[in-house]
């Protein structure tokens, strides 16, 4: 007779990790090419960029959601942007600033969000990122740190 206890282990959103979306979009690919017998077998860097732009309110869920539907209707041998929901490329390509006045964000929170999409486009490299945001990257990492 072994008795288990439960872990909590929290797992921050994915609209706060974005530098996994490439990683999860390829197992999905995976996990869903063979089930569905499609042909695809990666993704465009324009449908990449809008998965990374995307909030993901339905977190992982409703990313491997968008993959099986992208695999369904995909008709070309990566996913596209075509292939997304059209719903989620509107909401992908909203503007920063608008999205920062329609939500009344701080000015905190506005370079909060701009640091972690420039970090999800350079794939997680920190040091990409600084050169894109044209800090140091000791400053990107203390900003990094004051955003958890």
């Amino acid at each position: 007779y072994y008795r288990l206890k439960v872990i909590d282990i929290e797992i921050p959103p994915l609209r706060d990790r974005k530098e996994d979306i490439p990683l999860l979009a390829g197992h999905f690919i995976e996990k869903f090419r063979t089930d569905l017998n499609a042909k695809i077998s990666g993704i465009s860097e324009e449908a990449l960029r809008i998965l990374l732009r995307y909030a993901w309110p339905g977190n992982v869920r409703e990313l491997e959601n968008v993959i099986q539907r992208a695999l369904t209707l995909g008709r070309q041998e990566v996913i596209s942007a075509q292939d997304l929901p059209a719903a989620l490329v509107r909401a992908a390509e909203e503007d920063p600033v608008e999205k920062g006045l329609r939500k009344k964000l701080t000015l905190e929170d506005l370079e909060r969000e701009y640091i972690r999409r420039v970090l999800a486009e350079a794939g997680g490299n920190k040091t990409k990122a600084a050169e894109i945001l044209g800090l140091d990257r000791k400053t990107l990492y203390r900003k990094l740190q004051e955003t958890d």
